[in-house]
């Protein structure tokens, strides 16, 4: 059979999971205990389901089988480079786990700083190697940063600080 008429997805070659993406050479990986243990329960399933199908012999048996293993080798080496980071109880500035309530130009906002993996813009979770993560650290209730982006830079007012909760 032709390719053409092929999902891309399907078949051994289906991609692995796209993990750590944006994590900067060299950067440790933060995560948070929710997000560790998701990722630690995925791997989990994973790893089920290729023992159910180890002796299957059909064509759609072998070609999930073929992804999972796919999925545990991209899983297994990247869940042991976590770091784990508890979100502070009372945070104090702003940081990995914490929940920033700032103001700008463009409004009020509140934005989680997480993960790369746990990242989701649009939910207000952003990774903490982000633009406006990486002008955010360390700032107190009150201060004043510039967030540089490609569009122009951005002052945002830290208005109040909460410990991340996950969803």
């Amino acid at each position: 059979m032709s390719r053409a008429f092929v999902k891309e997805n399907d078949g051994p070659s289906a991609p692995p999971p796209l993990l750590g993406a944006g994590l900067p050479e060299g950067t440790p990986n933060l995560a948070t205990p929710w997000s560790a243990r998701a990722l630690q329960e995925r791997l989990a399933a994973e790893r089920l389901v290729r023992e159910s199908l180890r002796d299957a012999s059909d064509g759609v048996s072998v070609d999930r089988r073929a992804r999972a293993d796919a999925a545990i080798r991209a899983l297994e080496p990247y869940v042991g480079t976590l770091r784990v980071v508890e979100p502070p109880q009372a945070p104090e500035r702003v940081g990995f786990g914490v929940e920033v309530e700032i103001e700008g130009d463009a409004g009020r906002r509140v934005v989680s700083i997480v993960g790369v993996d746990e990242a989701d813009p649009a939910r207000g979770r952003v990774s903490f190697v982000s633009p406006l993560a990486r002008a955010l650290h360390g700032a107190l209730p009150g201060d004043v940063v510039t967030v540089r982006l490609p569009r122009g830079a951005e002052d945002w007012e830290v208005v109040a600080l909460r410990p991340a909760r996950p969803d």
